[in-house]
């Protein structure tokens, strides 16, 4: 989103794709945004970066937990950021 004074056209444009998003849930966007984009990215590269023979499977489960629930918490962030933004901009 963006903000006030940009273009009016880029401002509905983005108003109309934030409407999209929003139209498929707060709950999909957090899993979708916040867990597997951001989360699940995160865990995946902690994993590859260590050494793979020492990784055990209760650290990767560790792993993918903590940063499972980092993500949530970014999807939730970014989710309220984002309808603070759209009821500026309507």
């Amino acid at each position: 989103m963006a903000k006030a004074s940009a273009d009016p056209a880029k401002i509905e444009k983005q108003r109309q794709a934030w409407q999209k998003t929003r139209a498929r849930g707060k709950q999909f966007y957090i899993l979708t945004r916040g867990v597997l984009g951001f989360g699940l990215t995160c865990a995946l590269y902690w994993i590859f970066d260590k050494d793979l023979l020492h990784l055990s499977l209760p650290k990767v489960a560790l792993c993918l937990l903590f940063w499972g629930g980092f993500g949530y918490l970014f999807g939730l962030w970014m989710w309220n950021s984002n309808e603070k933004r759209y009821c500026n901009l309507s």
